[in-house]
């Protein structure tokens, strides 16, 4: 079958690292920087936009280097490695200052990481016992690219890696009885641990982690110096955190009365700063459920809630202007993963809450993905 092959100039970046041709149709492009121009093939095609992969250049951006990573150009894992750490930082923010540019008047605050790879302290990789293979699968092929050379994760998650592929000890890792293709995920819980190896089960099935424990001491700063900011006035403030697992937001929140809410058991170890309850909730996107946690929250405690923390999943927070409404609170902290659910969430708020600060915290270097933390105080 013959390629769909167009000619491309690219105009910016769009939220998913991907290039932007304003052609006869939108057409997304990945590997590809802002002011490029070539050729590339579409592969897809969906209500009236195309995405396309990169065939060649004939004019090139003065940001393109060479990666680092030799599977860059066939692996879709990482998004920016074909330009310098400063130019992805630069271009993430970019996109997030046009997205809220009609919502937010500040400006968008920026934290870095320090370093671009060995960060993860966690990776799945897929297997296929007939064709004895293991690594990444991608949605432009059907081959698998090996992992061993995987520049994201931190040494030991690496060295094990590199282990497993060793002689093929990967297929010793599989229970008999296991399905013929699934996942391996290779997790450091502790940075003075061993890494565990989980065959198909859940992701992140050991205790969920921020797979960057760097930048995650820089996000819970952040939230934490908000706290004490907008909501402690050297009383016992009531903080209800939604999506909360194991407290990892709110846990040093000094003086504190802390409610996480999570539709999985959540079992707590330590109270850090402040007393923490956990209460389980089957599904957070219901109305009862907010109108169950809210009879909870005021027969456990007997007071209004000061303070309401989301750290939702990519896809939002369904009931956001809801939760608002029913608690009322003086402030709402929401660290997102997905900057666009956060714009929609935040459209649904904005005549009862401003929206007063906005930070971006660079959790994945290398990859399209970054946190977005956003203050909003009822007006």
């Amino acid at each position: 079958m013959s390629k769909n092959i167009i000619n491309f100039n690219i105009e910016n970046m769009d939220g998913l690292g991907q290039g932007v041709y304003r052609g006869e149709m939108v057409t997304f492009i990945e590997k590809t920087l802002p002011g490029e121009e070539g050729a590339a093939a579409v592969y897809r095609e969906a209500k009236g936009v195309r995405f396309a992969v990169l065939e060649s250049l004939t004019k090139e951006s003065p940001l393109r280097i060479s990666s680092e990573c030799p599977n860059f150009d066939s692996c879709t894992g990482c998004q920016y490695l074909h330009t310098e750490y400063t130019s992805e930082i630069t271009l993430k923010k970019s996109y997030l200052d046009h997205l809220f540019g009609e919502l937010y008047t500040g400006t968008i605050s920026v934290s870095a990481a320090s370093k671009r790879f060995r960060y993860r302290n966690r990776i799945q990789l897929h297997y296929d016992l007939e064709s004895g293979s293991l690594g990444f699968v991608s949605k432009l092929s059907t081959d698998f690219i090996r992992a061993e050379k995987c520049l994201l994760p931190v040494e030991a998650v690496s060295a094990k890696v590199k282990e497993l592929y060793d002689a093929e000890r990967w297929k010793s890792c599989i229970p008999e009885g296991s399905p013929v293709r699934g996942t391996l995920e290779i997790y450091q819980k502790n940075s003075d641990e061993m890494p565990s190896v989980t065959v198909n089960k859940p992701y992140a099935s050991g205790g969920f982690l921020q797979v960057n424990r760097e930048m995650n001491n820089v996000l819970t700063g952040l939230v934490n110096q908000a706290y004490n900011k907008y909501v402690f006035r050297g009383n016992t403030p009531l903080v209800l955190d939604i999506f909360g697992g194991n407290g990892n937001l709110t846990r040093s929140f000094k003086n504190a009365r802390v409610l996480i809410a999570d539709k999985v058991k959540v079992r707590l170890n330590g109270t850090g700063e402040n007393l923490s309850t956990a209460f389980y909730v089957h599904d957070l996107g219901r109305k009862s459920s907010i109108n169950n946690l809210l009879s909870y929250a005021k027969r456990r405690y007997n007071s209004p809630v000061d303070l309401l923390v989301f750290d939702p999943p990519r896809k939002g927070v369904k009931l956001f202007r809801d939760w608002a409404e029913a608690f009322g609170a003086e402030n709402i902290f929401y660290v997102s993963c997905n900057p666009e659910t956060l714009k929609r969430d935040a459209l649904m708020v904005k005549d009862a809450y401003e929206l007063k600060e906005i930070s971006m915290v660079d959790l994945f270097p290398g990859t399209r993905h970054f946190e977005t933390f956003a203050v909003f105080n009822k007006r």
